[in-house]
């Protein structure tokens, strides 16, 4: 009866001296890298909590300076004749006073830089608003002065 051939096996249980049977496993299959994951993400939770507090807070701020810019606007509207021309300065001063409360007023660095170019945008327009009532009011006054000054002349 013919025998089969006895093959040499290719695949040997023992390793070759210094080789390794199997990789060495890191512990990313085993959660290792779960720690960065969560810290990098607990991170970017933290910055975009900060900067919604941050935007709601400078939010509340413009909405005070809106009301605080009505207010001082309709008080130099009231300001006639020779008397308007201390309602730029009145302005100046009182949007200044408000403004630098209200940096006061904010939590950190961030808000405050925020805060900053919307409150000398505003503080321009209340000058401008100022100055402008300022003008309007001294050509009503200088052309009364100028019709009473005509109608005196006029009845001597």
């Amino acid at each position: 009866m013919p025998t089969a051939p006895m093959a040499q096996r290719q695949v040997v249980d023992q390793a070759a001296p210094n080789v390794r049977v199997s990789a060495a496993p890191t512990d990313g299959p085993y959660g290792g890298q779960i720690g960065d994951t969560v810290a990098r993400a607990s991170v970017r939770m933290y910055d975009l909590q900060t900067r919604s507090s941050d935007h709601a807070a400078v939010v509340e701020a413009e909405t005070r300076a809106n009301e605080e810019q009505l207010r001082i606007q309709q008080e130099v509207r009231n300001f006639k004749g020779k008397d308007a021309a201390n309602a730029p300065q009145y302005a100046q001063e009182q949007w200044g006073k408000f403004h630098e409360e209200q940096l006061a007023r904010l939590a950190n660095d961030r808000q405050k830089s925020m805060y900053h170019s919307v409150g000398l945008a505003k503080g321009e327009t209340i000058n401008r608003g100022a100055l402008q009532h300022f003008n309007q009011e001294d050509d009503a006054y200088q052309e009364q002065t100028f019709k009473a000054n005509l109608s005196s002349s006029v009845n001597v």
